[in-house]
């Protein structure tokens, strides 16, 4: 697990009504939808987030500030067509830094961090799970210091693969 300075100014709040647009507003940058795909897809996994008794929504912040925006949900309980999309009590987090002055100053990996940390201590999660682009190596190496490791690799169509790390509940 990642040896977080507990100073750190980065915080996770619970997800506002107005926060929505600011959210719409971020995911229109081309580099979001190469990691989340496309906006109407990505709202839609946002609203079902939203409206889902089994899903943390979390705004990412530094000094009252909203920076991005992350989200954890029980993929055994999500059921989209009829199926589950993925292992019974593992949970799925994802996140997007949505304030470009805000990258690459591993921000979001101390957001993801925090958020597999809150799943795992309030839920009874066995572990979590993220996806990474396999072309992204950088965010790869940062999200393994939050304690995430290699699962394997998946296809995720138009966006190609995608590695899926896994950070398991530790004793």
């Amino acid at each position: 697990m990642m040896a977080r300075d507990r100073s750190s100014p980065v915080l996770l709040r619970a997800l506002a009504q107005d926060d929505r647009a600011l959210i719409r507003s971020w995911l229109a940058d081309p580099s979001i939808r190469a990691w989340w795909g496309s906006p109407a897809a990505i709202e839609a996994e946002i609203a079902i987030a939203i409206e889902s008794k089994s899903a943390i929504c979390r705004m990412i912040e530094i000094g009252g500030v909203a920076i991005g925006y992350g989200n954890a949900y029980d993929a055994g309980l999500m059921e989209p067509a009829g199926g589950l999309i993925g292992e019974p009590g593992v949970w799925q987090c994802t996140f997007f830094i949505g304030s470009e002055a805000h990258r690459g100053a591993d921000l979001g990996t101390v957001a993801l961090d925090l958020l597999a940390d809150e799943v795992l201590s309030t839920t009874l999660a066995i572990a979590c799970e993220t996806r990474v682009p396999v072309r992204n190596e950088a965010a790869v190496r940062q999200i393994e210091t939050a304690g995430f490791r290699w699962k394997h690799v998946e296809n995720q169509g138009a966006l190609g693969p995608f590695w899926i790390m896994r950070r398991d509940r530790s004793g």
